[in-house]
């Protein structure tokens, strides 16, 4: 109730007192991160994060929004913590398989380091799971805008602009597949704005 008030301070206090009885109390500990991050102390809720997510044991598993709140904590502390929160993502990959969420933001946070090989890998990864590529190849053709790749960049719009106009009508109907189309085209003319937003404005459409 009193982060929902947004008072995360008195909120921490309280949750600190339970924690002294209940120390591995997973729900605390998250509920403690989120206070923490609202309060600045963004490494220091990665770390009450981590210790939420290691006090479940299989066949129990944390929830993907754990790994994802506890990646975007150590990500607002800036470098070297972008590549932990990249590894922590990786450790939610391995524990609960290759979810888009996790493997998204993975990419984005390759693409903050000019990593651009190692975020390109990663979409790949995932669009070989799935049945639908257009998604993965605007996401695809952002990234590479990003690495000045420029030529490589409108070869996947353009696939992905294919791939739509592929889809029975009802499909490509969709607000969702829209904005694709309109990504897509917006890259192939090469008024998709800076990379890295481009990156951004593609998540969200991957199926």
């Amino acid at each position: 109730m009193l982060l929902d008030a947004g008072r995360p301070a008195p909120a921490l206090d309280s949750l600190d007192r339970f924690l002294r009885r209940h120390a591995d109390d997973p729900e605390a500990l998250a509920e403690r991160g989120r206070a923490l991050e609202r309060l600045g102390r963004h490494v220091d809720a990665g770390r009450s994060y981590s210790r939420a997510i290691a006090q479940y044991r299989a066949p129990a598993t944390p929830d993907p929004d754990l790994f994802l709140e506890r990646a975007r904590a150590l990500a607002a502390a800036g470098r070297p913590e972008v590549d932990e929160a990249i590894r922590g993502l990786d450790e939610g990959i391995a524990v609960l398989g290759p979810l888009v969420s996790l493997g998204l933001y993975a990419a984005d946070l390759e693409v903050r380091l000019g990593r651009y090989d190692a975020a390109l890998a990663r979409i790949d990864r995932l669009a070989k799971l799935s049945p639908r590529q257009e998604s993965y190849l605007v996401r695809r053709g952002a990234i590479l805008l990003a690495a000045d790749r420029r030529e490589e960049a409108r070869q996947a719009y353009a696939e992905a602009l294919a791939d739509i106009a592929r889809l029975p009508e009802e499909r490509r109907a969709a607000r969702a597949v829209q904005d694709l189309e309109a990504k897509a085209r917006a890259g192939l003319a090469g008024d998709a704005g800076d990379a890295p937003a481009g990156v951004e404005a593609a998540r969200g459409g991957a199926p």
